[in-house]
């Protein structure tokens, strides 16, 4: 554990420092509350939080900032009324995670070896932790388009009708089903039609904002949530990615398109109806000719 750190303070000479060797800050009973309060929680927001809460007790430390292999977390409040110092904890090569300690007044020793300790004892919770998220943010991926897959779409899409119904925020379900898509799988064979797939997939998410989802829900049918977006703004989105495949390079070879159907949330809505609605609008695309949109 004596390679966990250095810590690194931003604002104080070169910054850098190794604590020597001590005794725990805890008593034998303190350590087993704390590692067993640690070691009973797979929610890596759950855990992060847990851990300032007992740093901060201890130790006056304002807020966190933790890099992870499965994202960025925060807790804790800035002091905006006090320059703040920062330190940064690397927690081992293993686990590829980073902690910032934000505070204003100089850490003294003590303070430095209890923040050495508590990151001793959460290092192997937050490495359990970071798989099991590893772990569940695979189960809801597309393993060939890395698209969200038919369970990501069935929990996002009931997280975001209960969000825009309670807040009267607008939200619009795109059914996309590519063109010309199964003579590429039939004369070329399934690893062509993977590329398209993926080159379709691409394309799709270069095409949305950063607040709309996609979904691959199966074969070559595909799945949108715009939130919060206007019609004007849809037909901006659908326009862009339409051009997008166009000119995609590709689908292009092989004279893929694709046929959209589109649905906004209606005050009675349910996630079969909301649904129902923009594939039967992808089916009458479908008999218009293809390669278009068209509106329920």
């Amino acid at each position: 554990m004596e390679n966990l750190t250095p810590f690194y303070d931003g604002n104080a000479g070169s910054g850098f420092f190794s604590l020597s060797q001590h005794e725990s800050p805890f008593s034998d009973k303190e350590l087993h509350r704390l590692l067993e309060k640690f070691s009973s929680c797979l929610d890596i927001q759950q855990l992060i939080q847990q851990y300032f809460s007992e740093l901060h007790a201890r130790v006056p430390v304002n807020h966190l900032s933790i890099d992870t292999p499965v994202g960025q977390y925060h807790v804790g409040t800035a002091d905006a009324n006090r320059t703040e110092k920062s330190m940064t904890t690397e927690l081992g090569e293993d686990n590829h995670v980073q902690v910032r300690h934000y505070y204003c007044n100089t850490l003294s020793i003590k303070a430095q070896q209890i923040i050495r300790e508590f990151n001793r004892l959460v290092r192997i919770p937050l490495k359990n932790a970071i798989a099991f998220a590893q772990l569940q943010q695979s189960a809801l991926k597309d393993p060939l388009t890395g698209l969200g897959n038919r369970n990501m779409y069935d929990e996002t899409l009931s997280k975001q009708m209960r969000q825009a119904q309670r807040t009267n925020e607008s939200l619009t379900l795109l059914v996309l089903d590519l063109d010309n898509f199964k003579p590429v799988n039939d004369f070329y064979g399934h690893i062509e039609g993977d590329k398209v797939l993926i080159a379709f997939a691409q394309t799709l998410s270069s095409s949305l904002r950063l607040s709309d989802y996609a979904f691959r829900f199966g074969g070559d049918e595909f799945c949108c949530l715009l939130q919060g977006s206007e019609d004007d703004t849809n037909q901006t989105v659908i326009r862009r990615l339409m051009n997008n495949i166009e000119n995609n390079p590709i689908l292009n070879q092989y004279h893929v398109t694709c046929s959209i159907g589109s649905a906004l949330l209606g005050k009675n809505d349910t996630p079969e109806t909301f649904f129902m609605r923009a594939d039967t609008a992808l089916y009458q695309a479908k008999k218009q000719g293809k390669d278009c949109v068209v509106n329920a």
